[in-house]
This record gives structure tokens, sequence and C-alpha cells, in this order.
């Protein structure tokens, strides 16, 4: 990225989701319009390559897009493992068929219980934000 940031304590970096680099040194993560895209069956195989990075009692914030009729792109089918998908247009005139799941509350629950006791979630017109510590 060509921003400078003044106190320098941003770096940006092209890795791997579900094996990054580092481990065990941020004291934070923020997964933000990222778990959408997530395919299901990875879901958990994502959580743990994340909290990896992180040191215990980290604070994790998951925010993306809430399915909302009439605003959100339809989605276009769902698959055997339950992702759904979109078809979205480019400017060049193509389509493609992105996955896009919209995970509800009670999903993100149970698939966080193996990693914290205490969890916020807040749904927003347009967006669901989730909130938990590591333990």
């Amino acid at each position: 990225r060509s921003k400078t940031y003044p106190r320098r304590n941003v770096q940006f970096a092209i890795g791997d989701a579900y094996a990054p680099a580092v481990s065990g040194v941020f004291d934070g993560g923020l997964a933000a319009f990222w778990f959408s895209h997530v395919p299901r069956q990875r879901q958990d195989e994502f959580l743990r390559a994340l909290h990896a990075c992180l040191q215990p009692g980290a604070r994790v914030v998951l925010l993306d897009n809430a399915y909302v009729e009439g605003s959100s792109t339809p989605v276009n089918r769902v698959d055997t493992d339950g992702n759904s998908y979109q078809l979205r247009p480019l400017d060049d005139g193509s389509q493609h068929d992105v996955i896009k799941n919209f995970p509800s509350e009670d999903e993100l629950r149970e698939l966080l219980s193996n990693y914290t006791t205490e969890l916020d979630y807040r749904r927003l017109p347009y967006y669901w934000l989730c909130s938990y510590q590591i333990g």
C-alpha cells in the first residue's frame, strides 16, 4: 500500500488466511466483510488460524453484511454444504458466482462456543457484528 501511517503501527502483507505466517503476537483480530466469503466447511479452520495469531485473551471482532431482502444481491444458489452464492456482475459485463454466506446469530454462537464463553452479537439494519474474547 502507498498510504503511510504516522505511528508506523500498521503493516500490510499478502498471506494465506488459513495458514498465516505469524503466531501469538497480536492482542486483537478483525475480520470485516470477510467471514461471509469463507466456505462453511472451512469456517472453523479459518477461526483456528486467526486465533493462532493472537495472544491469550485477545479480542476478536467479526463484522459482515446481513441479508436484507430488497437491498442485498439475491442468493443465486445454495450448494450441498449449505454455502450460498450470489451472481455478481463486473463492469466488463462478465458475471461471477461468489460465495456469500449469511450466518444467523445462533450459527455464530454455536461455531464460536469452542473458543469463548462470552460473545456479544449485534444485528444492525444492514450488518451484523460479533465480538468475543478468546480463552
